[in-house]
């Protein structure tokens, strides 16, 4: 890899752009295009199954919302299975999309600013940003996100934030030959703020992983500016190598918090009885009740004996008024003291709330306090 490959605000980005072949098969953006593409169609098709008898089951819904198992099976990151010890789910997101306007969407991403970013920092300089920010997005969104996610859209924040940095140096080096103050188009910078206006309004957007993107991204960049240095500026390794070296430690405490069972099972425990308790005073909503139904069963995945399930699912049942299951779920724990006192404080408050709630005042007087 030539020095020239590196040099940071020394060559604007070029205006054509290859096509046909000569993109896809030529360029770092192309395969990455190509890439994600085979395993859209790849989503597309196993969703067309059925996953226990391999049926045949299709439907023209598949191509713009894949099934959840296919979701998750292809490698999806997944609070759920990255506790179990499947780590390379922090790797693997960038590559898949939920469904067909997820992935033009950041097809065209990748495509309109992937490659003249390319031809500024090289074949190599490029995959390592796109994948760092990739990666570094699937870290922030699993310590923020219960749900699963997935999409390019963390590693083409690291390329808006390698565009903005450049932007950044840019402006400085024409400062620095004119002697004045270059207006430089704040096109990446807009960008940026625009994707995330739209993350704020539309709740499907994960942007926790387009902001980790954007922040690996610049840390990347700043990185690279530092170890490679310019014409207008000699390098200084010794600053690159501390920034490499902080974005080395916070991907591992993040990777180190999202794998921690305990702390998975907390954080869906409190979401879900957050919910709840949202329910119990405004009434059932259907999409909340969905959630917390979500939430515990991926406590139960982590932890099959876990007595908070139990309680939750208690909870959500009652509200929806199947007290039969709702004692089925609390019977499990209704000994255990500190869950008693919860089941007992959760009947007082639906009081004056619900009819029926002599159901379960009428089971827990089965079960005294202090009788084992």
């Amino acid at each position: 890899m030539s020095r020239t490959d590196h040099e940071f605000g020394t060559r604007f980005p070029p205006q054509g752009q290859p096509t046909g072949l000569r993109y896809f098969l030529g360029t770092v953006s192309g395969w990455i295009i190509i890439i994600n593409t085979i395993v859209f169609l790849a989503m597309t098709i196993m969703s067309c199954f059925d996953p226990d008898t391999w049926k045949l089951n299709f439907g023209w819904d598949v191509l713009f919302f894949p099934r959840e198992w296919v979701i998750v099976y292809s490698g999806a990151m997944s609070i759920s299975h990255i506790v179990e010890g499947e780590w390379w789910r922090f790797f693997t997101p960038m590559f898949i999309h939920i469904g067909l306007i997820h992935f033009v969407f950041n097809t065209l991403g990748v495509y309109y600013i992937g490659y003249q970013l390319e031809k500024v920092v090289g074949k190599t300089g490029f995959v390592l940003i796109y994948l760092v920010s990739g990666v570094f997005g699937t870290i922030v969104s699993a310590n923020f996100n219960l749900k699963y996610s997935a999409g390019a859209s963390g590693a083409i924040f690291g390329l808006l934030g390698l565009g903005l940095y450049l932007e950044v140096i840019l402006r400085k080096h024409l400062k620095m030959l004119t002697g004045d103050a270059v207006r430089v188009r704040g096109v990446f910078g807009s960008m940026i703020v625009i994707n995330f206006l739209l993350g704020f309004f539309v709740p499907v957007i994960d942007n926790a992983a387009h902001f980790g993107g954007w922040v690996g991204g610049i840390l990347m960049s700043y990185g690279f500016y530092k170890y490679f240095g310019t014409k207008f500026n000699p390098p200084v390794k010794k600053t690159a190598l501390l920034v490499f070296l902080l974005l080395f430690i916070l991907s591992f405490a993040g990777i180190y918090r999202a794998s921690q069972k305990e702390i998975a099972l907390k954080r869906f425990g409190n979401t879900s009885q957050e919910l709840v308790q949202g329910m119990i005073e405004n009434g059932l909503d259907m999409d909340q009740a969905r959630f917390v139904y979500y939430y515990t069963e991926k406590m139960k995945n982590i932890d099959p004996m876990d007595n908070e399930v139990w309680f939750l699912r208690g909870q959500l049942f009652s509200l929806d008024l199947d007290f039969e299951r709702a004692i089925q779920e609390f019977r499990v724990v209704v000994r255990d003291p500190k869950y008693r006192e919860k089941i007992e404080s959760f009947i007082s408050k639906l009081d004056g709330k619900n009819l029926e709630s002599w159901k379960l005042k009428q089971f827990i007087g089965l079960y005294p306090s202090g009788v084992e």
